[in-house]
């Protein structure tokens, strides 16, 4: 399961995470000192109804946490994404498969359709994308991630930093 009960406080889940954060060097902010909140949506498209559970981190104890998680994060796929550019210009394949906006989309779908004899288009809906990946694999996959970008930037991994 994605959420669990747990027996700790609020008072001490929050402590917890601010001394964690001034250990790495992270403030947090005194407008931040909240556990995420849970809320549903309903699917109502689905038959039957189904729910979507969402966490609100908007003021949450390791809000800044996650922003500089994001930053890194979104620098790490820009190194990648340019490293796969660069390649693609010696091959025909393309080996980046994420995308920022819709607009990469339709431009691929434009210059494909130009280009080739593909016409037609699939689209698929993931019920659960990100809450069903597990715990290990998630971290695994994110250190080969973070040795990808040191290994294009030709700089040694930090490992100590990594577990």
């Amino acid at each position: 399961n994605t959420f669990e009960l747990t027996q700790y406080s609020e008072e001490s889940i929050i402590k917890k995470h601010e001394q964690f954060l001034k250990r790495n060097g992270i403030r947090m902010h005194q407008e931040n000192k909240c556990v995420p909140y849970l809320y549903v949506t309903v699917k109502m498209h689905k038959s039957p109804v189904k729910f979507r559970m969402i966490t609100s981190g908007s003021k949450s104890s390791l809000k800044q946490l996650s922003i500089a998680v994001g930053l890194c994060l979104s620098r790490g796929l820009r190194i990648v994404k340019n490293y796969s550019r660069y390649r693609d210009r010696f091959h025909s394949r393309n080996d980046f498969y994420i995308i920022d906006s819709s607009k990469e989309v339709l431009d691929f779908m434009f210059n494909d359709n130009r280009t080739s004899y593909r016409k037609s288009v699939s689209t698929f809906d993931f019920t659960t994308l990100y809450t069903s990946i597990p715990h290990d694999e998630l971290k695994m996959n994110l250190h080969k991630f973070v040795e990808r970008i040191f290994e294009i930037k030709k700089k040694k991994v930090p490992t100590a930093t990594l577990r």
